[in-house]
């Protein structure tokens, strides 16, 4: 299938194709070269041609404004991009670290924009002005030996807490005050893989190489749960990753995931104390807080059925937390199964190689993905037909989101190309037959 928009604005810059990932998709692989003559602040303050001041490195984070306006990309050049969204027009580049640009969030008030960077560093700036705001720095010589090494970020939905860890080779999450940038917990958790806040903001879940999904209490600065798989799935001494998690509306209930192939619904407002739990520590001011003792260990509502090829390396609850949406390594496909019975509903097959990203539309009506394959596919959520296959990016898809309005769906890829499309662009029409590919 041809590319369906010739008209796309394409960030293009002539490198050779980086290496193959050694980590699962995911965990996106960080082949980018450090920018030691990046500066800080303003470059473009006025609308530009995209093809003018694109990109020059493999782009790897998105984020858009809570009010859909704004799109914020980053990339290996070091540099953030801010597009107006809906003529896809730069507005912004930052020159913003000295390495790639992995992790991107906007403030709940889209005033002011987060990155992160390899090295440690979050920044926080201004997105009307530019201007940064604030610098947040873990320190750790662990990170600024390894440079290469993914830093995690979210933004909590009250707007007061920003959340970072190293992805892997860290053993913390760290969490700031968003208003004065100051580190006020550091919470212990073995090889960070993923964190997320819930909806309220009032938890924060972090996932690591012990297998497990850890929930501290955000206003306390406490830990509040550990969860952890039965002993049936889980061995003695275990080399497992808890990959992902997620919480679904209500901030009930919390799903997980793990390359021991489980997929697990927790119950996260009750659960009993759990007194063998040692190591969930909180720091604060220096000072380390056992947690053994007030801990509390979640109790599995759903235990989905296993897949012996593969290891779900993404979980998510639609809207209404009736479903929940699983991404499968290595055979790039995706399950939509019922929240409540683990049941399996729908199957999404098409993709020749490892799935990178996914994005529920704001309707539910539509799951996009982006992939090793080079293309971005458009899925129907309630049958699992293939709508449209995207094939205008040269390399991997590395991310694919909707704005939250669904007025546009944009993906970046590792040919350093960001693309953006209107409603009138993705929206689908019939189902295309499956393309066999070479």
């Amino acid at each position: 299938m041809s590319s369906p928009n010739s008209n796309l604005p394409i960030l293009r810059h002539t490198a050779p194709t980086p290496p193959s990932s050694p980590v699962p998709p995911f965990s996106r692989r960080n082949d980018c070269e450090s920018r030691s003559s990046a500066a800080s602040g303003l470059l473009a303050p006025s609308p530009r041609d995209a093809r003018t001041i694109g990109h020059k490195g493999s782009v790897v984070a998105l984020a858009y404004s809570h009010n859909s306006k704004l799109l914020a990309t980053g990339a290996c050049d070091a540099a953030i991009i801010l597009w107006d969204a809906s003529n896809k027009t730069i507005l912004h580049k930052l020159e913003a670290h000295v390495y790639e640009v992995c992790a991107l969030a906007f403030s709940p008030d889209d005033q002011r924009l987060a990155s992160a960077c390899p090295g440690g560093k979050v920044i926080v700036w201004s997105v009307q002005t530019g201007e940064r705001l604030g610098t947040m720095d873990q320190h750790e010589p662990s990170l600024l030996k390894n440079h290469a090494i993914k830093l995690l970020l979210a933004w909590s939905a009250d707007g007061r807490w920003i959340a970072s860890g190293a992805f892997i080779i860290q053993n913390t999450v760290h969490l700031w005050d968003a208003d004065t940038f100051e580190k006020k917990r550091i919470f212990e958790h073995d090889g960070v893989f993923f964190v997320g806040f819930s909806h309220d903001s009032l938890w924060l879940v972090s996932c690591g190489m012990d297998n497990c999904a850890r929930i501290w209490d955000v206003a306390q600065g406490a830990p509040y749960a550990v969860l952890r798989g039965p002993e049936d799935i889980i061995a003695p001494n275990s080399e497992h990753v808890m990959h992902h998690a997620d919480f679904d509306a209500d901030d009930r209930r919390l799903v997980t995931c793990s390359s021991d192939h489980s997929v697990l619904v927790w119950n996260i407002e009750g659960g009993e104390n759990d007194k063998s739990v040692d190591r969930a520590e909180c720091v604060e001011e220096g000072k380390s807080v056992e947690a053994g003792n007030i801990v509390k260990s979640g109790k599995i509502l759903v235990r989905f059925p296993e897949e012996p090829r593969n290891s779900a390396l993404y979980v998510a609850f639609s809207n209404d937390g009736t479903r929940v949406l699983t991404v499968l390594y290595p055979d790039g496909m995706m399950r939509l199964h019922d929240s409540l019975t683990g049941q399996c509903q729908v199957t999404f097959e098409g993709h020749k190689k490892p799935i990178h990203s996914i994005c529920f539309s704001p309707d539910q009506e539509y799951i996009a993905s982006g992939s090793s394959d080079n293309t971005v596919r458009l899925w129907r959520v309630s049958d699992g037909a293939l709508l449209r296959m995207f094939t205008d990016h040269q390399c991997e898809v590395n991310v694919v989101m909707f704005s939250p309005d669904g007025s546009t769906l944009t993906s970046g890829g590792s040919d350093d190309t960001v693309r953006i499309r209107l409603a009138h662009e993705w929206l689908p029409g019939p189902a295309v037959a499956p393309v066999e590919e070479d």
